[in-house]
């Protein structure tokens, strides 16, 4: 039986649609993250790779770990974990202080004091990747720091997913507006085209499922469940409307900026 509680929670939770002001303050946010994950990329996220590489066995034949390495590795990562933990238990009181100021509204103070506790935090980061680079061979460690930024770009970037990890690489690519404009109105073409692609296999694939059933147990379960509601597919046109909005936003406040600059050279040679 479904609870009454579930139902009311789905039409709470699920909306079709989002509201404008809402899809935008998304667009908002991922530039946010993403500014923020760039920065904190070459420290942080090869920690997490070099995490997963204690316990992965095809991460680990990936980079050629030996052994040897493995159990050295593992000891330093251990002692960094104890450290981390007497770090955090050390700084318990000023972690609340700092989400107090967050809750009450003072979120630019709260974010300046985690900043400086993240600072030290990185302090025994930096030990622990000290030790890995003693541990490891060079091409290991490239290899690693390669793995790790394509996770790391795959997650943290305006769309999310496979399609703008090319986008994170904006700076080392030296691109242009126009190449990045460009580059964006291909991936929004191909990720649509890919992404119809597979809503299309997944009805097909459904489809084909459901005929494997007797027809009065097709119908009993169509009438059990209805139509599909295919919230994926709604919310991602919804993202992408957002993001164009996002983007025309941004290119209006650039032609704005430009102009002015244009008057104020006018203005000089005057």
């Amino acid at each position: 039986m479904i609870r009454p509680a579930f139902v009311l929670t789905l039409l709470f939770t699920v909306s079709p649609i989002a509201s404008a002001q809402q899809l935008n303050q998304e667009a908002v946010n991922a530039a946010k993250t993403q500014a923020y994950s760039q920065r904190s990329w070459s420290e942080q996220s090869v920690l997490n790779q070099l995490n997963q590489l204690l316990y992965n066995k095809d991460l680990q034949q990936e980079v050629g770990f030996e052994e040897v390495q493995i159990e050295e590795l593992r000891r330093h990562y251990l002692a960094y974990q104890k450290k981390l933990q007497e770090f955090y238990a050390e700084h318990r009181e000023y972690r609340s202080e700092v989400n107090e100021l967050y809750r009450i509204g003072k979120h630019e103070l709260s974010r300046e004091m985690m900043d400086k506790l993240n600072e030290k935090r990185g302090d025994l980061t930096k030990q622990l990747l000290k030790a890995a680079d003693a541990i490891l061979s060079s091409k290991q460690m490239d290899r690693i720091k390669q793995i790790s930024r394509q996770q790391h770009a795959r997650r943290y970037n305006p769309y999310g997913d496979e399609f703008g990890i090319v986008l994170t690489l904006s700076k080392e690519l030296d691109l242009t507006d126009e190449e990045r404009r460009r580059l964006i109105e291909t991936i929004d073409e191909t990720r649509e085209k890919y992404y119809q692609k597979v809503a299309k296999l997944k009805r097909e694939a459904g489809e084909e499922i459901l005929n494997a059933l007797p027809k009065h147990k097709r119908e009993k379960f169509k009438k059990t469940l209805g139509e599909t509601y295919h919230t994926d597919e709604k919310r991602r046109l919804a993202q992408n409307e957002a993001r164009k909005r996002q983007r025309e936003l941004q290119e209006r406040q650039r032609a704005l900026e430009q102009a002015a600059k244009d008057r104020e050279a006018e203005q000089e040679k005057e």
